[in-house]
């Protein structure tokens, strides 16, 4: 990845707009009219406020940013609420982030985690979860780990966090799905998946029941597993007490893709 690539510069008019859903108007919250770093929409922190992710300048790790849309339409990139940058603090590894928003929305959890440099770019140890203010601060680690990468963290409920485990050399005897207590404490080991499985969380939306059934027994998760030349990715659902998961829907790759949509109440 090199994020001082600069692609076709976005159209006149190009930026982050806001659907009003009782009005049907919309409005341009964000210009990106100018050529800029890729702002990828993550998740609501309350009713104004937007967590944004981007690649760093001239540097593959990923900056949080909030759009506080509060502050009025057409605003500029440098009105951004800057939260939390990586400083590559793992050296010769790029730096990256995976972040959410505790339950009550007053803490913000991140995972720092690395990937190799050359051709294989995939997850790798050394990482850690940090504790921060919801729009920046101080951080504390809760946890961190010398073997094990953690690409990608959710919140389950007030009380507990989903980690996905995922080194891409090496050990991946640790790699799946994992939880622990909101103060870092209770690391649990949930399910294992192969050393050629990738799995990946609801890649739409970040609310709890996105990912997990509505009264916290449950998650839900895509795989995707390869076989030589093909693949074959899979919507799995396990209890977050830990056991084998069940396999609800797989298909080929080439001929159809699978997503976690969300859980509902019947």
């Amino acid at each position: 990845m090199n994020s001082s690539h600069r692609s076709t510069p976005p159209a006149k008019g190009s930026g982050l707009y806001l659907l009003n859903l009782q009005s049907g108007s919309v409005q341009r919250e964000l210009d990106l009219s100018s050529p800029l770093p890729n702002y990828v929409l993550v998740t609501w922190l309350d009713s104004t406020r937007l967590y944004l992710d981007t690649p760093g300048i001239d540097a593959p790790a990923s900056d949080i940013l909030i759009l506080d849309s509060s502050k009025g339409t057409d605003q500029k990139p440098s009105d951004l609420i800057p939260v939390f940058q990586t400083r590559n603090p793992y050296g010769d590894l790029y730096t990256f982030v995976n972040f959410d928003s505790s339950y009550d929305g007053k803490a913000l959890f991140v995972s720092v985690y690395s990937r190799e440099k050359g051709s294989s770019g995939g997850p790798a140890a050394p990482s850690s979860i940090e504790l921060l203010p919801p729009t920046g601060g101080n951080a504390r680690t809760l946890y961190a780990s010398s073997t094990l990468a953690i690409p990608a963290i959710r919140v389950i409920d007030g009380h507990s966090l989903c980690l996905l485990v995922e080194n891409f050399e090496g050990d991946t005897s640790q790699n799946g799905l994992w939880k622990m207590n909101v103060d870092g404490t209770d690391l649990t080991h949930l399910t294992t998946f192969g050393n050629r499985t990738v799995a990946l969380f609801n890649g739409i939306a970040q609310f709890p029941w996105s990912n997990f059934s509505r009264d916290s027994s449950l998650y839900g998760i895509w795989t995707e597993t390869s076989h030589g030349l093909t693949t074959t990715n899979s919507l799995l659902v396990g209890s977050l007490q830990g056991g084998v998961p069940t396999t609800i829907e797989s298909a080929d790759a080439a001929g159809k893709q699978l997503a976690i949509v969300g859980w509902t109440t019947v």
